[in-house]
C-alpha cells in the first residue's frame, strides 16, 4: 500500500510504502485485533495469575480479572501501583 503526506514542504507527487499493518477500515482489522488481544490477555493470565476473585469458585477459567477490554481500550486491574507498572511493562514487550 502506498499513501502520500499532505505538508506544504512535501511534494504532492512523493509516496511513502506502507510495509506492516492494516489500513484503517479494514475488514481484517477485528479479526487482527481480536487475535493480539486474545494472546495478551492470555499472556498477563500466565505472568500474574493471583488476579482473581477468591469468593468465585466456579469455571476456573472465568475467576481473572486482571483486565477488561472494549472496543480498542483495555483497562488493567492490579493489586498494586507497583504490580500494575508490571503489568504494563508486560504489554509493551
Amino acid at each position: 500500500m502506498r499513501i502520500r503526506v499532505l505538508n506544504a514542504l512535501i511534494e504532492t507527487s512523493d509516496e511513502v510504502d506502507i510495509l506492516r499493518g492494516l489500513p484503517e477500515g479494514s475488514r481484517l482489522s477485528p479479526t487482527v485485533f481480536g487475535i493480539c488481544a486474545a494472546e495478551l490477555i492470555h499472556e498477563l493470565r500466565i505472568k500474574f495469575p493471583e488476579l482473581k476473585f477468591d469468593e468465585i469458585t466456579s469455571i476456573d477459567d472465568f475467576n481473572w480479572i486482571g483486565a477488561f477490554l472494549y472496543v480498542d481500550d483495555m483497562v488493567l486491574i492490579a493489586r498494586s501501583a507497583t504490580q500494575l507498572q508490571h503489568m504494563i511493562d508486560a504489554c509493551k514487550e
